[in-house]
C-alpha cells in the first residue's frame, strides 16, 4: 500500500507562511498528514489479513526531502511532511511485532504540474517517470527510507543535522535574505 497526498502551496515570494493564513496551514496538514493517516487507517486491516504470505506486507507513504531540513516559505508543507515521516517511523516500530514493514518515501523536487507553479529554484529536479523508477526500485528492495535523487537528499540530510545557527544561516542565504538579525 502506498499513500501519497500532494499538497504544495508555498507562501508567496518574499512572504513567510506565518504572514499567510491559518487556513493555508490547515489545508497543508489536512491534505498531506491527515490524508495519509486516513489511507493508512483503511489499509492496515488489509495488510494485517495478508500475514500468511511468504513476504511481510509493506506499508509505504510519501513524505518529502523537505522533512529533513526546514526551508524558507515551506513552514506548513515541510512540517506536514515531517509529521508524516515521524508518524511512519514510529508506526514502523509498532508494526514490527505484526511483521508489517514500513517504508517512507522522501522525494526531492519532481517535475509535475504542481511543482510547475513554484516560483523558486528547484535544484536537481527529476522527471515524474524517474521518480517512479526510484520508488518502484526502493519498494522492491524494501528500503526503509526511499529518497531521491540521492545527491540532493544526502546533501539535505547532512544540512539537516547541522547546529541550529548554521541551519539558520543556510536558510537565510538560500532565501536571499543575508544574515538577518538576532542569535539562533
Amino acid at each position: 500500500m502506498v499513500s501519497t497526498s500532494p499538497c504544495s502551496t508555498p507562501a508567496p515570494a518574499n512572504m513567510s507562511m506565518c504572514a499567510s493564513s491559518t487556513s493555508s496551514w490547515s489545508s497543508a496538514f489536512a491534505t498531506n498528514f491527515q490524508g495519509t493517516l486516513y489511507a493508512i487507517d483503511a489499509a492496515l486491516p488489509l495488510l494485517r489479513r495478508a500475514e500468511g504470505r511468504t513476504q511481510a506486507p509493506l506499508l509505504a507513504a510519501v513524505s518529502s526531502a523537505s522533512a529533513y531540513l526546514p526551508l524558507p516559505r515551506a513552514e506548513a508543507y515541510g512540517a506536514s511532511k515531517a509529521a508524516i515521516s515521524h508518524f511512519l517511523e514510529s508506526l514502523r516500530l509498532d508494526l514490527a511485532a505484526e511483521r508489517i514493514d514500513v517504508s517512507v518515501i522522501h522525494p526531492g523536487f519532481v517535475e509535475t504540474p504542481l511543482t510547475a507553479r513554484n516560483d523558486f529554484s528547484m535544484p536537481m529536479q527529476i522527471s515524474a517517470e524517474r521518480a517512479a523508477e526510484y520508488i518502484v526500485e526502493g519498494l522492491a528492495k524494501r528500503r526503509l527510507d526511499i529518497h531521491f535523487p540521492r545527491r540532493f537528499t544526502y546533501l539535505v540530510k547532512a544540512l539537516g543535522v547541522l547546529p541550529p545557527a548554521l541551519r539558520r544561516r543556510f536558510g537565510l542565504r538560500i532565501a536571499g535574505r543575508g544574515r538577518g538579525g538576532g542569535e539562533a
